[in-house]
């Protein structure tokens, strides 16, 4: 029933950290295979195809695995802006369409969201992630104690490749 977590609360969390140059070295195509049930989770009706067919454009003559999924990632970099504040109407049907075709400026969970239907319509299995950023210049040697501020959150798209591995 909090708006926010009292100061000064610990929270103890597992971090990991994944080397994105490592990633497009591997061959993640063969880890990758082509998910057609994922297809079965995304509606069958006008704004899917649009993003789909957004998707396939953005990624044709790419090779399947690490290079598509680079290439979905910085195209919606370069096709839409990062906005904190910018909101989305609430009678909005699809918000991912909305996003990608009309608004293009939102915050990250647009940019997330926007990234795992684009993937899923690819046939990659994704899921979105929401948690906090720990900033190192907000840590305290003393203390051993790391201060995450709302500004903090962040969100972002998973891939599934394989053995529960994301």
């Amino acid at each position: 029933q909090r708006k926010s977590v009292p100061e000064m609360t610990p929270i103890n969390v597992a971090s990991e950290y994944v080397v994105r140059e490592q990633l497009s070295q591997i061959g993640l195509q063969n880890l990758m295979p082509r998910v057609d049930t994922v297809d079965v989770a995304l509606a069958d009706n006008e704004a899917t195809r649009r993003i789909r067919q957004l998707a396939e454009n953005w990624t044709n003559g790419i090779p399947r695995g690490w290079q598509q999924i680079a290439a979905i990632e910085e195209r919606l970099k370069q096709h839409c802006v990062l906005d904190r504040d910018a909101r989305l109407p609430e009678d909005s049907e699809s918000p991912v369409e909305r996003f990608l075709f009309e608004q293009r400026c939102g915050p990250e969970y647009l940019f997330a969201s926007s990234a795992a239907c684009l993937l899923r319509s690819l046939g990659y299995s994704t899921r979105m992630v929401s948690g906090f950023y720990a900033r190192s210049e907000n840590y305290e040697p003393r203390k051993q104690h790391t201060a995450v501020y709302a500004r903090d959150a962040h969100f972002w798209c998973e891939v599934s490749i394989g053995a529960d591995t994301w």
